[in-house]
């Protein structure tokens, strides 16, 4: 009886996590629909999870507004954002879900745009 029990504790503390997980492995390609928030949603055929992190996070970097991609049927969810400052190099925070439930935090990622200009005040020029 106690080897039973012990057998079903571990199923459920380690089975079948990894079965509700699998829906999601980073190598299985996907179709995505989603980009930063306020814009049109755009259709992404084919890609991974960590290559829809990778262009949501530049995106969110770039645009410096929230980016949320979904998968078709809508189970998995990537959302990123960035830190808000005025510099040309963001932080860009991102995570997956599943359904309610947080799967994955992504390294925060810097991404920096390279046609950002700073607006430096006006400094009057001495006469020496």
């Amino acid at each position: 009886m106690r080897k039973i029990i012990i057998l079903l504790g571990f199923m459920a503390m380690v089975v079948l996590p990894l079965i509700s997980y699998a829906g999601i492995q980073p190598d299985t390609r996907t179709t995505w629909v989603g980009g930063p928030v306020g814009d049109q949603p755009k259709r992404v055929e084919n890609m991974t999870l960590s290559e829809i992190s990778e262009k949501a996070m530049r995106e969110a970097g770039i645009s410096g507004g929230f980016v949320k991609y979904n998968t078709e049927g809508g189970s998995v969810i990537f959302r990123a954002f960035p830190e808000y400052g005025k510099s040309k190099c963001r932080i860009v925070h991102g995570s997956v879900w599943e359904g309610p439930n947080l799967i994955e935090t992504m390294k925060p990622k810097e991404v920096c745009n390279r046609d950002f200009k700073l607006i430096t005040p006006y400094v009057p020029k001495f006469g020496f």
